[in-house]
């Protein structure tokens, strides 16, 4: 059995509840992150906006079950070339995916596309992240994509409830969550990517993540800093990100 399976089966025998939650603060002390298969459950319904390896929505869709469904919100042409290979290959029929990439209103954005898949940015005003200091000039192109937001999508695929989403957008995730004003409130539990910062003040845009979700009922726990990828500036270690799971 892989670890993920092994995961997976842990999972299946802990109740979702306070005691789970602490479970996985316990991970977070030791662990940057927490395993997908221990955030979503067996018939959960899982959003993922942002997906640069198919190996995610293999690994989320083995986890929710053939009761359980997946959206995959992704821009990239490159990267959906790979996810719908991916989900005819493994017979992924509870994984829908979504070509637009999500934000604050519908409408046009411009992707930054960069030699690194999982690196490409919606251009955000006012928002640095560490992937922009890679090298001197390192996206390599840009290009028009659909923007919506996950409220529309959500809607549009007849969501009723969200167990999980993730969100990780290398500094859109601001914008993400001003697009979740309705689906917010019908969300257990959260990822979100908070180490991108401010580029006047310099401050990790967690520190606006945080109250946002609170202020919407959930219980937050910021992940303990990491090594930047930066390389042409001195950025200092990557701030952050934010889970939060409903009281």
């Amino acid at each position: 059995m892989s670890k993920f399976g092994l995961y997976r089966t842990i999972n299946m025998f802990i109740p979702e509840g306070s005691f789970k939650n602490f479970l996985r603060k316990i991970i977070l002390r030791k662990y940057p992150l927490i395993p997908r298969e221990l955030m979503v459950n067996r018939g959960n319904t899982v959003v993922m906006v942002g997906t640069a390896k198919s190996i995610r929505i293999v690994r989320i869709s083995k986890s929710v079950g053939k009761n359980g469904k997946v959206v995959i919100i992704e821009p990239d042409t490159q990267n959906l070339e790979s996810h719908w290979e991916c989900v005819r290959t493994n017979s992924l029929d509870n994984v829908k995916i979504v070509e637009k990439a999500a934000f604050s209103n519908k409408g046009k954005g411009v992707l930054l596309v960069a030699p690194k898949a999982a690196d490409h940015k919606l251009v955000i005003e006012g928002i640095e992240h560490d992937n922009d200091y890679r090298s001197d000039q390192y996206y390599i192109s840009s290009v028009d994509v659909d923007v919506d937001t996950v409220d529309n999508i959500v809607r549009d695929a007849e969501l009723e409830v969200i167990d999980y989403i993730e969100i990780a957008v290398n500094g859109g995730e601001l914008a993400v969550l001003e697009g979740m004003g309705e689906s917010l409130s019908r969300t257990n539990r959260i990822f979100v990517k908070g180490h991108a910062r401010d580029k006047e003040t310099k401050r990790p845009i967690h520190e606006r993540v945080i109250p946002i979700l609170e202020g919407r009922g959930f219980l937050t726990h910021l992940t303990r800093p990491s090594r930047t990828i930066a390389r042409t500036i001195d950025w200092g270690p990557r701030a952050g990100d934010v889970y939060g799971w409903k009281r």
